[in-house]
Order: structure tokens, then sequence, then C-alpha cells
């Protein structure tokens, strides 16, 4: 077979090949955190989810981070005894203009992962803004709430419900 024909034979193979999904890798959710997409974690307080989101953090240690809480609950001394690199995560309180900030760190294209915790549930359109804004950067956002926001709602590409002993996909 001529170097010619080797090469063709590469190229047709890599197009022909099933694409491999953009997809963060994280052990606690098997098949992963899509990347340019919304993802929400919803359960009770103290159910894990925070966990779980450092665990995502923890094991894409080259993705630099925005943490986004109307009221900043997290501890962040604590993140290094769960793998996270302070230096590599962006902490903000924004009370009320939460999502506002979760959209001007999505549009700095700086941030791999933006996990966001909103103070009220968010509306649809809302959604659908953060959406485009996390494909447009291919940033993996990750909500955290009490309760399922809008329980399938359209602009939201992964829906886990966490709780300390599960973790159950709603969408």
């Amino acid at each position: 077979m001529s170097m010619t024909a080797k090469t063709n034979l590469a190229e047709l193979r890599s197009l022909i090949a099933p694409r491999k999904k953009n997809v963060l890798p994280c052990s606690a959710h098997a098949s992963g955190f899509p990347r340019g997409a919304v993802s929400e974690l919803s359960g009770p307080h103290g159910g894990g989810k925070t966990q779980l989101a450092l665990k995502l953090i923890a094991e894409n240690p080259r993705l630099h981070v925005a943490w986004v809480e109307s009221e900043l609950s997290i501890y962040p001394c604590a993140l290094p005894q769960q793998g996270v690199a302070l230096g590599r995560v962006l902490f903000a309180e924004a009370g009320e203009q939460a999502l506002w900030s979760a959209h001007q760190m999505l549009r700095s294209g700086i941030f791999g992962i933006l996990v966001l915790s909103p103070q009220r549930p968010l509306e649809q359109i809302d959604l659908r803004r953060l959406q485009l804004a996390a494909e447009q950067s291919n940033t993996s956002v990750v909500l955290l709430s009490e309760e399922p926001t809008l329980t399938g709602a359209w602009p939201i590409a992964l829906q886990l419900e966490v709780n300390r002993s599960s973790i159950r996909r709603i969408k």
C-alpha cells in the first residue's frame, strides 16, 4: 500500500469513526458532564451537590473554574482537601446579580467550568440565555439548586438529583 493510500485511509477512518462526545469526565457520574451546556445538580441542603461539583473540578485539573453564588456558602480553604487547587478557582459572591456575573464570566472565555448557585429558581428564558453563553464559550455550567429547575426544561442538558446515598438522573 502506498503512502498516499495509507494517508487517505487514515483520513477516511477519522471521518467515519464515531465522534467522542464533548464531555468532562467525572467518576461519580459515568457519562460525565457536557461541555458547552448547562447541567443541574438538585437536592436537599447538605445532600452532596457541592461534593459532586468539587469532584468534577478535581478530576479536570487543567480547567479554570468560576464559582458564583448569591451568598458565598462554600468554605474555600476546604477545597485543597478535595483535590482542588485554590489558584484555579475564582469565587464571586454576587447577591442578586449572580446570573449577570455568570454571564460576564462565560463571555470572558477563561473558564472551563462555571458553578452557579442562584438566589432564586431561574426562568426558562434565563436558562436559555445561560445555555447559549455556555455553548459559545464551550464551558460546562453546573447549577446547584434545592429543587429541580423546570424538570425536563430543554435548555438543561443534564439534570441530576443528588442525595448522600445516590445520584439519580432526571434528564
